[in-house]
């Protein structure tokens, strides 16, 4: 059975720091693949369970969770976290000025170190709004399609 780390985000844009995420979550933990998956549902709100959609559709293959430092503060307000946190591994990588939090010690959560880079997909569209140079921030594809487009410019 392959086990999938999913990783939630709105991705917006997905950047390098979402990349190198993903690319450590793979060497350091027992993950056979990465899924981005893109979420722009805030996960305290009520909605379908994802998890278990995936669980039905895909039998062969074994879910964890992708999240950061930050979301694992705040997981006790999500809807549905005690089954969530009772039923799947949880992988968490650190956040600047998130390093305290209960559920760390939970035997489903493994704290996983990454490398911490200080970029959001917010900063890079502030940064494309006031025509400033992503291009390094972004994978290439993505920096192409952007800029063809004229996504997040004024």
């Amino acid at each position: 059975m392959r086990k999938i780390g999913l990783f939630f985000g709105s991705f917006n844009p997905i950047h390098i720091g979402h990349l190198i995420i993903g690319n450590a979550m793979l060497a350091h933990c027992d993950l056979d693949e990465v899924w981005f998956v893109v979420s722009p549902q805030n996960p305290l709100k009520e909605r379908k369970t994802l998890l278990a959609d995936l669980g039905d559709k895909y039998r062969d293959k074994q879910f964890c969770l992708i999240m950061g430092s930050d979301n694992l503060e705040t997981f006790e307000r999500w809807r549905n976290w005690e089954f969530i946190l009772e039923h799947y591994q949880i992988y968490v990588y650190p956040r600047p000025g998130h390093t305290d939090c209960k559920l760390a010690s939970h035997p489903n959560v493994t704290m996983v170190e990454v490398p911490q880079i200080d970029i959001s997909s917010t900063y890079i569209r502030e940064q494309i709004r006031q025509g400033h140079d992503v291009r390094y921030l972004l994978p290439e594809p993505v920096y192409q399609y952007l800029t063809e487009m004229h996504f997040y410019e004024k």
